[in-house]
């Protein structure tokens, strides 16, 4: 009698670890079907996506230009205008290359 539950017990624990087992199976399987069309929509998308950053960077390289000209500019004319001040003080001298130019900023 003993024998015969002990043979129940083994094939209902045995049974639930076949169970176990075709679940985790076919969740893997799910899985990777998942995966492979997961993949094959991001190849599909990916050239716009491509193509979108790349506007995205044009568009920001003419802005940051359009922003930083100004700026360029008005160090280019103070520079100049440096230059030409210090050329009609100094009244044609020239700075030996010993001494060093002070910075005025």
């Amino acid at each position: 009698m003993l024998e015969t539950i002990a043979n129940i017990a083994t094939i209902f624990l045995v049974l639930q670890g076949l169970i176990v087992l075709v679940v985790v199976v076919a969740l893997c399987l799910g899985l990777a079907k998942a995966m492979m069309v997961v993949r094959q929509k991001t190849v599909e998308v990916m050239p716009q996506v491509q193509g979108q950053a790349r506007r995205l960077a044009a568009t920001t390289d003419q802005v940051s230009q359009k922003v930083a000209s100004p700026f360029i500019s008005l160090d280019t004319r103070q520079a100049r205008f440096r230059a030409m001040r210090r050329a009609a003080f100094a009244g044609g001298q020239r700075h030996s290359p010993s001494q060093p130019e002070s910075s005025e900023e």
